[in-house]
This record gives C-alpha cells, structure tokens and sequence, in this order.
C-alpha cells in the first residue's frame, strides 16, 4: 500500500490519474474529493477537476463529466482544456448543439491552433485506451460539425 500525506494534493491527483489509466474510477474520484479538500482553489483545483473529468467520463458518469468542465471553465474562462471537454461530454449526452457552440467557442480563442495539437492533448491524457479513442472520435466529430461539415464519424460508421 502507498501511505500518501492527504495534505499534498499534488500526490492524490498524480495517484488519481494512475488509478484512472487502469479503470479505477471510484477509487480515483474518492482520491479527487481529497485532493480538493486540500486545494480549495486556484491552479491545482483546476488540475484536479481535469483529473475528476477524465473518471467520470471513462466511469460513464457523463453529466457529472459535463458539470466538472462547466467548473473548470468558472474558474479560467476560455481554459483550453475544459474547452476540450465540455462539447465532448455534450455529444456524449445527445446534445449536439451545445458540443457544437463550446467548439466554436474554442476555435474563437484559439484560432490559430489545428486539429492536430488538440487531438494530442487527448492522446496524452490519462484515460484508459478505450475511453482515450472514444474521446477523440467524439471530439474531431464535434469539430467537424463546428465547422459546418456533416462527414459520418467513424463513430457513426461504427453503428451501422
């Protein structure tokens, strides 16, 4: 067993992450309530509401996902990563139109930067590989459809 100091936040979110990547969502979550106890606010609260993202999102916990973003997004309007998340937790909950309105959203902050770079920061993420490919195939869906294309999805393919 790892004895961890429940005052360092930092080592409950790293563990948290870990426990994640290997599907231990509620273990996970449990480590995330403590770490956000320990940092009420500020840039490690951010990281650790990514984290929180990252287990509901692969525990199918969709809107919990979803509400974790909106939180990121109170405390740094326009951060890229809840930008990222929040349309595909949308999609995910059927509704299109709002995973279409955040990603036009982040295209307006960030208009410079491609496809490539965001779906990166998803590659790198801590999800387990399954969930990690279901993310990108929500978020280049949404992408395309925030730029008025209406090309099935590998995820459309895949369920006829």
């Amino acid at each position: 067993a790892v004895e961890l100091n429940p005052e360092q936040a930092d080592a409950l979110q790293a563990l948290a992450g870990a426990y994640t990547r290997i599907e231990r969502y509620d273990e996970a979550i449990a480590l995330l309530d403590k770490a956000d106890h320990q940092a009420p606010s500020g840039f490690s609260l951010t990281i650790s509401l990514i984290n929180r993202c990252w287990a509901l999102y692969g525990a199918g916990r969709i809107e919990e996902a979803r509400d974790a973003a909106s939180k990121i997004l109170k405390i740094m309007p326009g951060d890229h990563t809840g930008l990222m998340l929040r349309p595909v937790f949308n999609a995910e909950l059927g509704d299109d139109a709002a995973a279409t309105a955040d990603m036009r959203e982040l295209r307006r902050i960030y208009p410079d930067e491609p496809l490539e770079l965001f779906l990166n920061t998803i590659r790198t993420s801590r999800q387990a590989d399954h969930v990690r490919q279901r993310n990108l195939e929500v978020f280049e869906r949404i992408w395309n459809l925030s730029l008025g294309q209406t090309a099935p999805s590998k995820l459309d393919e895949a369920a006829t």
